[in-house]
């Protein structure tokens, strides 16, 4: 039996969106050291090597998720401030302008409310005036 099998761990990609969790990987862990062969145990420089790959990998999704908190903030001060300014920008083709009266989160995105009514993706903004 592997570990993998002993961990009730249903494949390396059982995490959300196929990473291996935090969670899991303890539970992968314990198990492997369970089922280890007690005449020869793991080598202490493998099992280094994979607590250090795992760190590093805790620090990479770290700062991804930092680096997308801070991408938001960004834009959000950026729309703040365009409000009362005219942007021109390009939407479905055609070139239009209108001053901003408004901001709008849309998920991910920030939407802009003109005095026209019309919404314009911020990313879509080429110019101010």
């Amino acid at each position: 039996m592997s570990a993998i099998e002993a961990s009730g761990v249903s494949g390396v990609g059982a995490g959300v969106g196929g990473d291996l969790g935090g969670a899991q990987f303890l539970q992968l862990l314990v198990a492997q050291l369970k089922n280890q062969d007690p005449l020869k145990p793991q080598d202490n420089a493998q099992f280094v090597s994979e607590l250090a790959q795992f760190t590093a990998l805790q620090t990479e999704q770290t700062n991804g998720e930092t680096q997308n908190k801070l991408l938001a903030q960004t834009s959000a001060l950026r729309a703040e401030g365009l409000l009362g300014r005219t942007v021109n920008y390009k939407q479905d083709g055609e070139e239009a302008s209108g001053k901003v009266t408004g901001e709008m989160l849309v998920g991910s995105a920030i939407d802009l409310l003109l005095d026209s009514g019309a919404k314009v993706d911020l990313a879509s903004v080429q110019s101010t005036q």
